[in-house]
């Protein structure tokens, strides 16, 4: 179970390290107003995989509606 816990955490750092901040210190960027129109999120061809193991291809899709 720590294995996997420690996993886990290399993960989030990584991906904690690897993002950029949308907003920089100092800078808000907000919205329009009129955003979002409608509330969906939609994903196409998305993919995931672990650190080390191969990509396979992305086919699946994802959508959310609200």
């Amino acid at each position: 179970m720590l294995e996997t816990l420690m996993g886990a955490v290399t993960r989030l750092k990584t991906f904690s390290e690897s993002t950029p901040v949308e907003d920089p210190p100092g800078e808000h960027t907000a919205p329009p107003s009129s955003w979002p129109d409608r509330g969906v999120i939609e994903i196409q061809d998305v993919s995931a995989s672990y650190a080390g193991v191969e990509t396979k291809e992305g086919n699946g899709n994802l959508a959310l509606r609200v």
